[in-house]
């Protein structure tokens, strides 16, 4: 960079603002690196688990899942099952893998959330009817979305035929909060906030 002076003006030159691609692209790697710090934390600790069964007596709400439960849905593909397991750091919940599943479509999100309980992030990949969708989201402090990243594909490769874009199965529930979380109620009780 250098500095010119002359005739009452002064000029930088060598600097040159941001491009919308390059401030998106910093503000997704300083999230992720949050997030990286948050989870290498906890990783290695025991989630708490909480998982609904949908067409039961309960009418698919959610519960904190059991081994039983946990075992039932790990075994028969053919449940429609939600599972959500939550690690925390300092008692604030920093972790969710949420698995979804039923006949055709697998979906998992992976959520990370700032110690504040706001979303930072947000990784989901769907798949189902031959394509896979995987997408990430990145939030700052207010909630407002500062980058995505997205791949959209056919899982069994066929050359010469394009995928439509009606294949692309709907985007997943998005929890911008802690207490936004469905199973939220269940986690104030429990070891999770």
């Amino acid at each position: 960079m250098r500095l010119l002076v002359g005739a009452g003006c002064i000029a930088l030159l060598g600097l040159v603002p941001a491009s919308a691609a390059e401030t998106q692209s910093a503000a997704a790697a300083a999230i992720d690196r949050e997030c990286a710090d948050s989870i290498d934390r906890v990783i290695g600790g025991e989630p708490v688990a909480f998982g609904r069964i949908f067409a039961t007596d309960d009418a698919g709400a959610w519960r904190v899942a059991d081994a039983t439960m946990l075992h039932r849905i790990g075994v028969d593909p053919n449940i429609y099952s939600e599972v959500a397991k939550v690690w925390s750091l300092d008692g604030h919940v920093v972790l969710v893998n949420l698995e979804e599943r039923s006949l055709d479509i697998q979906g998992y999100s992976t959520y990370c959330f700032r110690l504040n309980g706001t979303l930072a992030r947000v990784s989901e990949s769907t798949s189902g009817m031959r394509v896979r969708d995987d997408e990430t989201r990145y939030f700052d402090a207010a909630g407002s979305l500062v980058g995505t990243q997205s791949h959209f594909y056919n899982i069994y490769s066929n050359l010469g035929n394009a995928i439509s874009d009606d294949l692309r199965p709907s985007t997943p529930s998005l929890y911008m909060s802690v207490e936004l979380l469905p199973f939220y109620p269940l986690m104030r009780g429990g070891a999770a906030k």
